[in-house]
Protein backbone atom coordinates (compact mmCIF):
# COMPACT_ATOMS: atom_id res chain seq x y z
CA UNK A 1 0.00 0.00 0.00
CA UNK A 2 1.50 3.29 -1.07
CA UNK A 3 1.82 6.33 1.12
CA UNK A 4 -1.02 8.25 -0.62
CA UNK A 5 -3.58 5.55 0.13
CA UNK A 6 -2.42 5.38 3.73
CA UNK A 7 -2.87 9.14 4.04
CA UNK A 8 -6.35 8.93 2.53
CA UNK A 9 -7.36 6.20 4.97
CA UNK A 10 -6.07 8.26 7.86
CA UNK A 11 -8.11 11.27 6.74
CA UNK A 12 -11.22 9.12 6.38
CA UNK A 13 -10.72 7.72 9.87
CA UNK A 14 -10.23 11.20 11.29
CA UNK A 15 -13.41 12.36 9.56
CA UNK A 16 -15.40 9.48 11.01
CA UNK A 17 -13.87 10.15 14.41
CA UNK A 18 -14.97 13.80 14.25
CA UNK A 19 -18.45 12.73 13.26
CA UNK A 20 -18.56 10.27 16.14
CA UNK A 21 -17.32 12.92 18.57
CA UNK A 22 -19.92 15.37 17.28
CA UNK A 23 -22.72 12.81 17.22
CA UNK A 24 -24.80 15.16 19.33
CA UNK A 25 -25.22 18.85 18.73
CA UNK A 26 -24.25 21.11 21.61
CA UNK A 27 -27.10 23.46 22.47
CA UNK A 28 -26.89 26.74 24.36
CA UNK A 29 -29.42 29.30 25.54
CA UNK A 30 -29.19 32.78 24.06
CA UNK A 31 -30.39 35.51 26.47
CA UNK A 32 -33.42 37.47 25.29
CA UNK A 33 -36.02 39.75 26.89
CA UNK A 34 -37.48 36.81 28.81
CA UNK A 35 -34.15 35.70 30.24
CA UNK A 36 -34.05 37.89 33.34
CA UNK A 37 -30.69 36.80 34.73
CA UNK A 38 -28.36 33.87 35.12
CA UNK A 39 -28.20 31.90 38.32
CA UNK A 40 -25.12 30.28 39.82
CA UNK A 41 -25.30 27.24 37.53
CA UNK A 42 -25.77 29.27 34.37
CA UNK A 43 -29.48 28.63 33.79
CA UNK A 44 -31.54 31.24 32.01
CA UNK A 45 -34.30 32.32 34.41
CA UNK A 46 -37.65 32.70 32.66
CA UNK A 47 -40.54 34.26 34.56
CA UNK A 48 -44.19 34.40 33.52
CA UNK A 49 -47.30 35.75 35.23
CA UNK A 50 -50.27 33.46 35.78
CA UNK A 51 -53.40 34.43 33.89
CA UNK A 52 -51.61 37.17 31.97
CA UNK A 53 -51.80 35.48 28.57
CA UNK A 54 -48.34 36.95 27.96
CA UNK A 55 -45.97 34.35 26.47
CA UNK A 56 -42.29 33.84 27.21
CA UNK A 57 -39.72 32.71 24.68
CA UNK A 58 -36.42 30.87 24.95
CA UNK A 59 -33.86 31.09 22.13
CA UNK A 60 -31.85 27.91 21.47
CA UNK A 61 -28.57 27.95 19.51
CA UNK A 62 -26.93 24.93 17.85
CA UNK A 63 -23.20 25.26 18.51
CA UNK A 64 -22.34 22.32 16.25
CA UNK A 65 -20.75 22.94 12.86
CA UNK A 66 -21.85 19.60 11.38
CA UNK A 67 -24.76 18.08 13.32
CA UNK A 68 -28.35 19.10 12.74
CA UNK A 69 -30.50 18.84 15.86
CA UNK A 70 -34.23 18.14 15.74
CA UNK A 71 -37.37 17.92 17.83
CA UNK A 72 -36.04 20.35 20.44
CA UNK A 73 -38.47 20.95 23.31
CA UNK A 74 -38.68 21.50 27.05
CA UNK A 75 -39.72 18.74 29.43
CA UNK A 76 -42.21 20.42 31.77
CA UNK A 77 -43.20 18.89 35.13
CA UNK A 78 -46.33 16.78 35.05
CA UNK A 79 -48.23 19.21 37.28
CA UNK A 80 -47.57 22.11 34.88
CA UNK A 81 -50.25 20.96 32.47
CA UNK A 82 -51.80 24.43 32.34
CA UNK A 83 -48.70 25.77 30.53
CA UNK A 84 -48.71 25.34 26.76
CA UNK A 85 -45.49 24.94 24.76
CA UNK A 86 -44.98 25.74 21.09
CA UNK A 87 -41.88 23.96 19.76
CA UNK A 88 -42.82 24.19 16.09
CA UNK A 89 -39.92 26.55 15.39
CA UNK A 90 -37.43 23.99 16.72
CA UNK A 91 -38.43 20.88 14.77
CA UNK A 92 -35.17 21.12 12.79
CA UNK A 93 -32.18 23.15 13.95
CA UNK A 94 -29.24 23.24 11.51
CA UNK A 95 -25.68 23.85 12.69
CA UNK A 96 -24.89 27.39 13.81
CA UNK A 97 -28.58 28.36 13.72
CA UNK A 98 -31.08 29.28 16.42
CA UNK A 99 -34.73 28.54 17.07
CA UNK A 100 -37.33 29.75 19.55
CA UNK A 101 -39.43 27.81 22.05
CA UNK A 102 -42.60 29.61 23.12
CA UNK A 103 -44.47 29.12 26.41
CA UNK A 104 -47.90 30.44 27.39
CA UNK A 105 -48.81 30.51 31.12
CA UNK A 106 -52.05 29.18 32.51
CA UNK A 107 -53.87 30.46 35.58
CA UNK A 108 -51.77 28.68 38.20
CA UNK A 109 -48.55 29.87 39.82
CA UNK A 110 -45.53 27.55 39.83
CA UNK A 111 -42.35 27.80 41.88
CA UNK A 112 -38.99 28.23 40.14
CA UNK A 113 -37.97 24.88 38.67
CA UNK A 114 -35.05 23.67 36.54
CA UNK A 115 -36.44 22.65 33.15
CA UNK A 116 -34.41 20.45 30.73
CA UNK A 117 -34.26 21.34 27.03
CA UNK A 118 -33.83 18.15 24.98
CA UNK A 119 -34.04 16.93 21.39
CA UNK A 120 -32.77 14.40 18.87
CA UNK A 121 -28.97 14.38 18.47
CA UNK A 122 -28.56 17.15 21.04
CA UNK A 123 -26.99 17.74 24.39
CA UNK A 124 -29.32 18.64 27.26
CA UNK A 125 -29.53 22.28 28.35
CA UNK A 126 -31.46 23.75 31.25
CA UNK A 127 -33.53 26.83 31.98
CA UNK A 128 -35.09 27.89 35.25
CA UNK A 129 -38.76 28.71 34.83
CA UNK A 130 -41.34 30.08 37.25
CA UNK A 131 -44.89 31.34 37.00
CA UNK A 132 -45.73 34.02 39.53
CA UNK A 133 -49.23 34.83 40.70
CA UNK A 134 -51.00 37.69 38.99
CA UNK A 135 -50.66 41.04 40.75
CA UNK A 136 -53.00 44.02 40.70
CA UNK A 137 -52.62 47.72 41.34
CA UNK A 138 -54.30 49.50 44.25
CA UNK A 139 -55.54 53.05 43.69
CA UNK A 140 -58.48 55.37 43.26
CA UNK A 141 -59.66 58.97 43.17
CA UNK A 142 -58.93 62.07 45.27
CA UNK A 143 -61.19 65.12 45.65
CA UNK A 144 -60.78 68.39 47.52
CA UNK A 145 -57.05 68.01 48.17
CA UNK A 146 -55.98 71.66 48.02
CA UNK A 147 -52.92 71.36 50.29
CA UNK A 148 -49.82 69.21 50.65
CA UNK A 149 -49.10 66.82 53.49
CA UNK A 150 -51.42 63.89 52.84
CA UNK A 151 -49.71 60.53 53.42
CA UNK A 152 -51.62 57.28 52.94
CA UNK A 153 -50.56 53.70 53.59
CA UNK A 154 -51.51 50.28 52.25
CA UNK A 155 -51.50 47.17 54.41
CA UNK A 156 -49.56 48.91 57.16
CA UNK A 157 -46.28 49.26 55.29
CA UNK A 158 -46.20 51.06 51.93
CA UNK A 159 -46.49 54.84 52.40
CA UNK A 160 -47.60 57.11 49.57
CA UNK A 161 -47.36 60.91 49.70
CA UNK A 162 -50.17 62.52 47.70
CA UNK A 163 -49.47 66.09 46.48
CA UNK A 164 -51.86 69.03 46.52
CA UNK A 165 -54.45 69.08 43.71
CA UNK A 166 -53.99 65.37 42.93
CA UNK A 167 -57.14 63.77 41.56
CA UNK A 168 -55.98 60.16 41.68
CA UNK A 169 -53.44 57.89 43.38
CA UNK A 170 -51.88 54.47 42.93
CA UNK A 171 -49.52 52.52 45.17
CA UNK A 172 -46.35 51.31 43.45
CA UNK A 173 -46.47 47.82 44.98
CA UNK A 174 -49.21 45.62 43.47
CA UNK A 175 -51.18 43.04 45.44
CA UNK A 176 -51.02 39.39 44.44
CA UNK A 177 -54.10 37.69 43.08
CA UNK A 178 -56.36 36.67 45.93
CA UNK A 179 -54.63 39.08 48.29
CA UNK A 180 -56.09 41.92 50.32
CA UNK A 181 -55.60 45.65 50.79
CA UNK A 182 -56.33 48.20 53.52
CA UNK A 183 -55.67 51.87 52.85
CA UNK A 184 -55.35 54.21 55.83
CA UNK A 185 -54.37 57.84 56.41
CA UNK A 186 -51.00 58.26 58.14
CA UNK A 187 -50.99 62.06 58.00
CA UNK A 188 -53.71 64.58 57.17
CA UNK A 189 -52.90 67.43 54.77
CA UNK A 190 -52.34 70.94 56.12
CA UNK A 191 -55.63 72.54 57.15
CA UNK A 192 -57.77 69.73 55.73
CA UNK A 193 -59.43 66.56 56.91
CA UNK A 194 -59.61 63.58 54.54
CA UNK A 195 -61.67 60.41 54.79
CA UNK A 196 -61.55 57.20 52.74
CA UNK A 197 -64.39 55.27 51.15
CA UNK A 198 -63.96 51.64 49.98
CA UNK A 199 -60.69 51.58 51.93
CA UNK A 200 -60.26 47.81 52.17
CA UNK A 201 -60.96 44.61 50.30
CA UNK A 202 -60.06 40.92 50.08
CA UNK A 203 -59.64 38.28 47.37
CA UNK A 204 -58.36 40.79 44.83
CA UNK A 205 -58.90 39.56 41.25
CA UNK A 206 -58.49 42.80 39.27
CA UNK A 207 -56.92 46.24 39.52
CA UNK A 208 -58.57 48.22 42.34
CA UNK A 209 -59.67 51.69 41.21
CA UNK A 210 -62.71 52.48 43.36
CA UNK A 211 -61.02 53.73 46.53
CA UNK A 212 -62.18 57.31 47.12
CA UNK A 213 -60.32 59.89 49.23
CA UNK A 214 -62.45 62.94 50.05
CA UNK A 215 -60.80 66.00 51.61
CA UNK A 216 -62.39 69.15 53.02
CA UNK A 217 -61.75 71.98 55.45
CA UNK A 218 -62.45 70.69 59.00
CA UNK A 219 -65.72 71.92 60.50
CA UNK A 220 -66.28 72.34 64.23
CA UNK A 221 -69.29 72.57 66.52
CA UNK A 222 -70.06 75.53 68.79
CA UNK A 223 -71.68 74.79 72.14
CA UNK A 224 -71.34 74.55 75.89
CA UNK A 225 -73.16 74.24 79.22
CA UNK A 226 -76.24 75.87 80.77
CA UNK A 227 -77.18 76.22 84.43
CA UNK A 228 -80.24 77.65 86.16
CA UNK A 229 -82.52 77.66 83.12
CA UNK A 230 -85.87 76.89 84.75
CA UNK A 231 -88.16 78.52 82.16
CA UNK A 232 -88.61 78.67 78.41
CA UNK A 233 -87.89 81.59 76.13
CA UNK A 234 -84.08 81.70 75.89
CA UNK A 235 -82.89 82.35 72.33
CA UNK A 236 -79.18 82.41 71.46
CA UNK A 237 -77.37 83.73 68.38
CA UNK A 238 -73.96 82.84 66.95
CA UNK A 239 -72.20 85.41 64.81
CA UNK A 240 -75.42 87.41 64.59
CA UNK A 241 -77.44 84.57 63.08
CA UNK A 242 -78.08 80.83 63.48
CA UNK A 243 -80.86 81.26 66.07
CA UNK A 244 -81.05 78.58 68.73
CA UNK A 245 -84.06 78.27 71.04
CA UNK A 246 -83.08 76.58 74.30
CA UNK A 247 -85.86 74.85 76.29
CA UNK A 248 -86.37 75.01 80.05
CA UNK A 249 -84.13 72.74 82.14
CA UNK A 250 -81.57 72.28 79.35
CA UNK A 251 -78.04 71.72 80.66
CA UNK A 252 -76.19 72.04 77.35
CA UNK A 253 -76.55 73.58 73.91
CA UNK A 254 -74.99 73.32 70.44
CA UNK A 255 -75.59 75.37 67.31
CA UNK A 256 -76.52 73.42 64.18
CA UNK A 257 -74.25 75.41 61.87
CA UNK A 258 -70.61 74.31 61.96
CA UNK A 259 -67.67 76.71 61.78
CA UNK A 260 -64.71 76.06 59.47
CA UNK A 261 -61.23 75.62 60.89
CA UNK A 262 -59.63 78.99 61.55
CA UNK A 263 -63.01 80.68 61.84
CA UNK A 264 -64.51 82.59 64.76
CA UNK A 265 -67.65 82.59 66.89
CA UNK A 266 -69.55 85.11 69.00
CA UNK A 267 -72.52 83.89 71.05
CA UNK A 268 -75.08 86.43 72.24
CA UNK A 269 -78.51 86.36 73.86
CA UNK A 270 -81.28 87.48 71.54
CA UNK A 271 -84.04 86.86 74.08
CA UNK A 272 -83.95 86.21 77.81
CA UNK A 273 -86.07 83.40 79.27
CA UNK A 274 -89.27 84.25 81.14
CA UNK A 275 -88.50 85.63 84.60
CA UNK A 276 -84.79 84.89 84.33
CA UNK A 277 -81.63 86.73 83.37
CA UNK A 278 -78.82 84.80 81.68
CA UNK A 279 -75.19 85.77 81.16
CA UNK A 280 -72.50 84.14 78.99
CA UNK A 281 -68.91 83.26 79.88
CA UNK A 282 -66.36 82.49 77.10
CA UNK A 283 -68.85 83.87 74.60
CA UNK A 284 -66.42 84.41 71.70
CA UNK A 285 -63.24 83.05 70.13
CA UNK A 286 -61.12 83.13 66.97
CA UNK A 287 -58.94 80.75 64.92
CA UNK A 288 -60.77 77.68 66.17
CA UNK A 289 -59.13 74.30 65.51
CA UNK A 290 -61.42 72.03 67.55
CA UNK A 291 -65.01 71.69 68.69
CA UNK A 292 -65.91 74.50 71.12
CA UNK A 293 -67.50 73.16 74.32
CA UNK A 294 -66.49 75.68 77.01
CA UNK A 295 -69.13 78.37 76.52
CA UNK A 296 -71.07 78.73 79.79
CA UNK A 297 -74.56 80.21 80.10
CA UNK A 298 -75.64 81.02 83.67
CA UNK A 299 -79.27 81.91 84.37
CA UNK A 300 -80.90 83.24 87.53
CA UNK A 301 -84.14 84.90 88.61
CA UNK A 302 -84.53 88.43 87.33
CA UNK A 303 -84.26 91.04 90.17
CA UNK A 304 -85.24 94.70 90.39
CA UNK A 305 -83.95 97.55 92.49
CA UNK A 306 -86.15 99.40 94.98
CA UNK A 307 -85.70 103.15 95.26
CA UNK A 308 -87.12 106.57 94.56
CA UNK A 309 -86.82 110.32 95.11
CA UNK A 310 -86.48 112.48 98.22
CA UNK A 311 -87.30 116.14 98.74
CA UNK A 312 -86.98 118.51 101.71
CA UNK A 313 -84.52 116.34 103.65
CA UNK A 314 -82.38 119.02 105.34
CA UNK A 315 -81.17 116.95 108.28
CA UNK A 316 -79.57 113.59 108.96
CA UNK A 317 -81.19 110.70 110.79
CA UNK A 318 -83.64 109.32 108.24
CA UNK A 319 -83.58 105.48 108.20
CA UNK A 320 -85.71 103.53 105.71
CA UNK A 321 -86.52 99.80 105.72
CA UNK A 322 -87.78 97.40 103.03
CA UNK A 323 -89.84 94.35 103.87
CA UNK A 324 -89.05 94.73 107.56
CA UNK A 325 -85.30 94.59 107.05
CA UNK A 326 -82.55 95.94 104.79
CA UNK A 327 -82.21 99.21 106.69
CA UNK A 328 -81.05 102.23 104.65
CA UNK A 329 -79.74 105.45 106.27
CA UNK A 330 -80.37 108.48 104.09
CA UNK A 331 -78.12 111.50 104.48
CA UNK A 332 -79.30 115.11 104.72
CA UNK A 333 -80.04 116.83 101.41
CA UNK A 334 -80.34 113.49 99.53
CA UNK A 335 -82.68 113.69 96.57
CA UNK A 336 -82.93 109.93 95.83
CA UNK A 337 -82.46 106.52 97.46
CA UNK A 338 -82.06 102.84 96.52
CA UNK A 339 -81.95 99.76 98.69
CA UNK A 340 -78.85 97.63 98.20
CA UNK A 341 -80.81 94.38 98.13
CA UNK A 342 -82.80 94.01 94.93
Amino acid sequence: MNKNKIAQLIMILIGWLVILIQANASLSIIPNKNCLSRNHIGDCIVQMTAGSNVPATVTIFNNSKRVTASNIHAILPSDWADISQDASNCVVLPPQKSCVLKFLPGNAAHAATSIPIVGTRTSTSYITMEVVASAYTIGGSVTGLTANGLIIQNNGNENLSVPANATSFQFSTPVSEGGSYEVTIVQQPTGLTCSIENASGTDVMANVTNISIICSVPMYTIGGSISGLTTNGLILLNNGSDNLSVPANATSFQFSTLIAAGGSYSVTIQQQPTGLTCTIDNASGTDIMANVTNISIICSATTYTIGGSISGLTANGLVLQNNGSDNLSVAANATSFQFSTP
